[in-house]
Order: structure tokens, then C-alpha cells, then sequence
């Protein structure tokens, strides 16, 4: 039988995942047009870490708000495969390119909800809704899924003992 832990993890993660398809929706005209090949391999769910590395070597020079997109898939990536420090090595990195993306703080926010660290994960929550003007096209779908994600945060609080 699931815990409740383990409930709100789950929770958090399909909140993750529809944030992501979302701004993947939001990036395709910019992806298709740069490298069909690495728009093919994010359509087709194919897409790997060594995809994303290569393309950011070989465009340095992409758009802030494509490379923020590009990194922060990494680290979703990067956390599907069990690589929790790296994952939010690139999240930061992705801030660093772009830090107004409230798709990134919230993406960082549930990768560190999963990881165990609630409390970083509402700082990063609460950023990202102190951001959430920025969202887009998308806003209404990113502030559902957000609020999702965030509404587990004090779950895990109790949960840990903070």
C-alpha cells in the first residue's frame, strides 16, 4: 500500500511532467527551426543528455530563454536517471542563463521535492510564483501545475518533522 509520502511524490512528479510537455509546446517553433534532428529525438521522447550537451556546444549562442529550456530538460532528464546532484547542478545552471524562468524554479522546486529537500523546494515554489507573470502563452496550465507542485510542499514538511 502507498504511503502518503509516497503519494505526494507521485503527485509531484506528474505535476513536473505536465509542466515540462508544456514548455516543450511553448519551445517547438525555436527547436524545429535550429535542429530538426534534436526536435525529432524531444517528440519522440528519444532525446538524451549527450543531445542537449552537444547542441549547446555547437550554439552557444542560443536564445537565454532556449538554452534555460534546453538545461532544464537536462536536469528532468538527469533526475529520471537517478543523477539528483546533477540535476540540480543544471537547474542552477539554467538560472544562471535565464533567472526570471519561472518554469525553472518550478522545475528545480519538484526535483527538490522528490529529492527530500522540502524546504528549498518551497523557496523554489514560492520563486517561481513570485514569477509567474513571465509564464506566457501558458500561464493558466503553468499556475495549475505550479500550485500542484507547491501545495505538497507542506505535506513533506510534516512528513520530515520541520
Amino acid at each position: 500500500m502507498a504511503t502518503v509520502l509516497d503519494k505526494a511524490k507521485q503527485e509531484t512528479k506528474d505535476a513536473g511532467e505536465r509542466l515540462e510537455r508544456t514548455s516543450t509546446e511553448e519551445h517547438a517553433p525555436a527547436l524545429e527551426a535550429l535542429s530538426p534532428t534534436l526536435f525529432k529525438s524531444i517528440k519522440e521522447g528519444t532525446l538524451t543528455v549527450a543531445e542537449i550537451d552537444s547542441f549547446l556546444q555547437d550554439h552557444l549562442r542560443a536564445p537565454p530563454k532556449l538554452k534555460d529550456y534546453l538545461l532544464s530538460k537536462k536536469a528532468w532528464l538527469l533526475l529520471r536517471e537517478g543523477q539528483g546532484e546533477q540535476a540540480l547542478h543544471s537547474y542552477d545552471e539554467a538560472l544562471e542563463s535565464f533567472p526570471d524562468s519561472p518554469f525553472t524554479w518550478a522545475m528545480k522546486g519538484a526535483a527538490l521535492l522528490e529529492l527530500n529537500q522540502p524546504e528549498e523546494a518551497f523557496s523554489a515554489f514560492k520563486k517561481a510564483y513570485s514569477l509567474r507573470d513571465n509564464f506566457g502563452p501558458q500561464k493558466q496550465a503553468y499556475i495549475r501545475d505550479l500550485f500542484m507542485s507547491w501545495s505538497l510542499a507542506p505535506v513533506f514538511l510534516g512528513l520530515c518533522g520541520i
